[in-house]
């Protein structure tokens, strides 16, 4: 029986290739592929410890349950979604790096930290595919705990989301208001409504203008709930956009 010091070495190493460890599991000898080993480093974040990286859920009537560790879009949308159409998504309070490694850090501060800041979602394995945006806000979802529903304004897209790959969210320039000076806020309404309830969490009484979805000033009647929650009510339903100062 020939030993394992006899083996030659291949130099060449493809994703097919296979390497022999233990499993954690039930300690049993197994073969791991190269491919395999290379998705658990991305996936967990091994090398890069703070890559927020999700996995694209769609939601259908049948499967309503939102998935730790992933984007998707209320109401539903189909398995590819224009980067160019995304205004708003729905997300994990866990990126995949937590899920993989079973340590559910909840990062959703993070979350409230971009507001106002730019930020660029591309697709882990083609970087043609992508979307940039301004992060204008960030507030619990509220059919779901543990998730959060982003408002966001397109900058530019080019191609689509696609059901069940994966997507990175990395920073391009950030607001630093966020830790200081005069705090602002932008809420996204897509759905028309005549009363928005807006949670900007500024800690103060902020002054509130509001515009619609062709960027057209309304007015409407802004009652403050307390120093982090406003209303405004409208004489009729309409989407777009509220900024508190």
């Amino acid at each position: 029986m020939a030993r394992i010091i006899t083996y030659p070495i291949d130099s060449q190493v493809t994703g097919g290739d296979k390497v022999i460890g233990t499993d954690s599991q039930t300690s049993f000898t197994k073969n791991f592929s190269v491919s395999d080993i290379v998705d658990y480093i991305n996936i967990s974040s091994s090398v890069d410890s703070q890559t927020l990286r999700y996995r694209f859920q769609v939601l259908t009537v049948a499967k309503p349950d939102l998935e730790k560790g992933t984007i998707s879009f209320d109401p539903p949308v189909g398995d590819t979604y224009p980067f160019d159409s995304v205004s708003d998504f729905v997300i994990s309070d866990y990126s995949l790096k937590y899920v993989s490694q079973g340590k559910l850090t909840d990062i959703s501060s993070f979350y409230n930290s971009l507001i106002g800041s730019r930020v660029l979602i591309t697709n882990t394995k083609d970087i043609s595919e992508f979307g940039v945006y301004d992060w204008d806000s960030s507030s619990p979802y509220k059919p779901t705990p543990n998730y959060h529903n982003i408002g966001l304004t397109k900058i530019y897209g080019a191609g689509s989301l696609k059901k069940d790959e994966e997507y990175f969210i990395s920073l391009l320039s950030w607001n630093s208001s966020v830790i200081g000076g005069d705090k602002t806020f932008v809420f996204t309404q897509g759905t028309p409504l005549p009363q928005w309830d807006i949670v900007h969490n500024l800690n103060k009484f902020p002054s509130v203008s509001v515009v619609n979805s062709f960027k057209e000033e309304v007015f409407g009647k802004v009652d403050y709930i307390n120093k982090n929650r406003v209303t405004v009510t409208f004489a009729a339903p309409f989407s777009g956009q509220a900024y508190c100062n």
